[in-house]
């Protein structure tokens, strides 16, 4: 048996050593599963005295973390904007970050008044943006599409889990190629490393993750030139995408080229974070599509706009 305290402090400078990002966090959060309590609760658990069995539990589940395999895999969920997510090996496991683009997306729905929104999630994976959207917004209806039936049976089971299975679908398709219908609201957090650099990944996204999940083509760009083509078919008009990306620069020029306006929303930091891209037919986009065939688009804007995290 042993002390709470003692044994925090002494996982937590493991997980250092080890090069884990946020390991008090961690630390917590493995506890709090061991324990059975919420994260906040195990804060204040000092006095607790650890049996030889939660001891060993809770140790199991450090060896395995110090090898930089992802908290997510090994305790099979993450909790992701309030749902419950369950994770497989063959699944891009839910990353937290992602859930600034389900807030995004509850915020423009709002601003632009969707009663009852069509949601088109592209590489649903785990399902966690789609059932997180339709757990916020509960007259919405979603499609979820992977090029794997055993990736959809995962998000299929995830719906279930969180009751949205009656208004999600998930559909096998090479992102949005086999469908025929239009959608108010696109969203996708897409593979978007170059080739080149998966090795230099840190090790719970290169060793655990699929290699399909990250890899983005020769530039990481490959899945922004696709949806540019075929965000109009895709689209409502005055729908709107909202996409992961990592450069306040890259990703707008390929949907500008394609005469889309866009804008990109960066964080408190000014990092760069997701691009709106909305599919408005009218003069402006003639305009963009006017100056990109004239060899004009470095004259294009792209509108920043700040406050989203």
């Amino acid at each position: 048996m042993r002390k709470f305290q003692d044994t925090l402090k002494e996982f937590v400078e493991r997980l250092r050593k080890a090069g884990v990002f946020s390991p008090e966090k961690e630390a917590y959060a493995i506890f709090a599963h061991v324990l059975g309590r919420k994260a906040s609760e195990t804060e204040s658990s000092w006095d607790v005295i650890l049996d030889a069995r939660t001891l060993k539990k809770a140790t199991d589940i450090f060896e395995r973390r110090e090898k930089r395999e992802p908290l997510a895999r090994i305790l099979g969920a993450q909790t992701f904007f309030g749902v419950e997510i369950k994770t497989s090996p063959d699944v891009y496991r839910p990353c937290l970050d992602a859930e600034q683009l389900v807030e995004q997306a509850l915020f423009l729905s709002s601003q632009k008044g969707f009663e009852k929104p069509h949601i088109l999630d592209l590489g649903t994976g785990t399902g966690c943006l789609l059932i997180a959207l339709l757990h916020a917004l509960p007259h919405a209806t979603g499609i979820g599409v992977d090029i794997d039936e055993r990736i959809l049976e995962v998000a299929r089971k995830n719906a279930e889990i969180n009751g949205v299975q009656d208004r999600a679908i998930f559909v096998k398709s090479d992102w949005g190629k086999s469908l025929n219908e239009k959608f108010d609201l696109i969203v996708c957090n897409p593979p978007a490393v170059a080739t080149a650099n998966i090795p230099f990944l840190s090790p719970e996204l290169r060793d655990y993750d699929p290699i399909a999940s990250l890899d983005g083509g020769e530039d990481g760009l490959n899945f922004y030139r696709y949806i540019a083509k075929d965000f109009d078919r895709l689209a409502v008009p005055g729908g709107f995408g909202i996409f992961r990306v990592y450069s306040k620069k890259r990703e707008a020029k390929i949907f500008q080229s394609a005469g889309i306006p866009v804008e990109i929303i960066l964080t408190y930091y000014h990092e760069p974070y997701c691009i709106v891209a909305t599919n408005i037919m009218n003069f402006r986009r003639w305009l963009y599509k006017f100056r990109a065939a004239l060899g004009l688009s470095r004259f294009l804007n792209v509108f920043d706009c700040h406050g989203v995290i």
